[in-house]
């Protein structure tokens, strides 16, 4: 539900959204200057400590718990995890070597504040931006999953931030129907998969949107449906071919085990 007189105080609302996330980023930020050198993560911190070592996308025998543990001298390939927030932290560790945890903390900072605009985008073109500022204070204050993350090393923030871009990405196409509004649904959707494993599970909902989408034609629901699910099939598949080669079996994006 709108308000009745939104355009005359919607400037007022995007102000106030404004400095309710940065304040909400201003915190996030507080607590990753505050933990500096003691943010760690798991199996995404070993795996990225062996791409920026010049060792591939691989995890080393004695951190591969789901095995029994080995030498720190010996690595197997892996598709353990998801490669997107992987090698964003790879490149942490690359570029900032003395610093990388807080760099990766920095990092969560940005994507943080990124999924909270986005999701701040997404309410306010359902419900108006009152609803909107509603969603910045629950997610980027009163969330604690939400904003505890920006202190480990996970993907969870990744995550947010791009299934809220793939949301945003929706509405804009089912708002506009156009074909640079499928193009971008299309692109979004792939690095939301590769970054977002459980992501998949949109693939065929998207599908079954644009399908139901009776105001337009079979044949122009038909053309959309193959360019955005090639489209995102084309971003992913670089990482499915990596992974055939690597194990000799069809793995989309991730295994959830130290190796096949």
């Amino acid at each position: 539900m709108r308000w009745p007189d939104e355009k005359a105080w919607r400037p007022h609302i995007l102000l106030l959204a404004l400095i309710l996330g940065g304040l909400c980023t201003a915190r996030a930020t507080w607590r990753v200057l505050q933990r500096g050198p003691n943010i760690h993560g798991f199996e995404a911190e070993f795996i990225a400590l062996s791409v920026a070592q010049g060792r591939g996308f691989s995890i080393d025998a004695f951190n591969r718990w789901l095995y029994p543990r080995g030498s720190l001298d010996e690595y197997f390939l892996t598709a353990w995890i998801d490669p997107l927030y992987t090698y964003l932290l790879a490149a942490c560790f690359h570029l900032f070597p003395d610093h990388a945890h807080l760099a990766a903390g920095l990092l969560n900072v940005a994507l943080f504040a990124g999924a909270l605009w986005l999701a701040f985008k997404c309410t306010d073109h359902l419900a108006g931006p009152a609803a909107g500022v509603l969603t910045i204070v629950l997610l980027g204050w009163w969330l604690t999953p939400f904003h505890g993350a920006v202190t480990s090393m996970s993907n969870a923030l990744l995550g947010a931030f791009l299934v809220s871009a793939c949301t945003y990405s929706t509405l804009l196409f089912l708002a506009r129907s156009g074909t640079r509004e499928a193009v971008v649904l299309g692109v979004v959707l792939g690095l939301t998969v590769l970054g977002c494993p459980a992501a998949t599970l949109f693939m065929p909902a998207l599908a079954l949107i644009i399908l139901l989408n009776q105001r337009k034609t079979r044949a122009w629901r038909a053309r959309q449906i193959a360019l955005v699910l090639v489209l995102a099939l084309a971003v992913i598949s670089p990482w499915t071919i990596r992974n055939y080669r690597v194990f000799g079996e069809f793995v989309l994006v991730r295994t959830g085990r130290g190796r096949t």
